[in-house]
């Protein structure tokens, strides 16, 4: 939930890490952690100025990947080729062993 937090904030207004950090309540380590790991995704860039460097959130790319999270959703699970293997795997599962001996029967059938 703390990099949801700090994408909505940054959509709102850029910030330098101290102020992240008094606004989510959390270390600024922590801060700076959560924002590495969105700027590598492509979520937040960030500004420099003098000592300072502020974040923002990068709008064009939360509009793409929200976006393409949504197609993604309402895709039929059988049309995404990236699945494939794991619906040959749900397509075995009542002959799988290790299901076979973790689900209890009912009526013969697994639940």
């Amino acid at each position: 939930m703390t990099r949801l937090k700090l994408l909505k904030l940054l959509a709102y207004q850029e910030y330098c890490v101290c102020e992240l950090a008094a606004i989510i309540g959390i270390s600024q380590p922590g801060v700076s952690q959560h924002l590495q790991r969105l700027k590598q995704v492509g979520f937040v860039t960030e500004r420099k100025d003098s000592q300072w460097v502020y974040y923002k959130a990068d709008e064009g790319a939360l509009h793409r990947f929200q976006r393409e999270f949504a197609e993604f959703l309402a895709a039929d699970v059988g049309t995404i080729p990236e699945l494939e293997a794991e619906m040959n795997q749900v397509a075995g599962l009542e002959q799988n062993p290790l299901v076979i001996a973790c689900k209890p029967r009912r009526g013969g059938k697994l639940n």
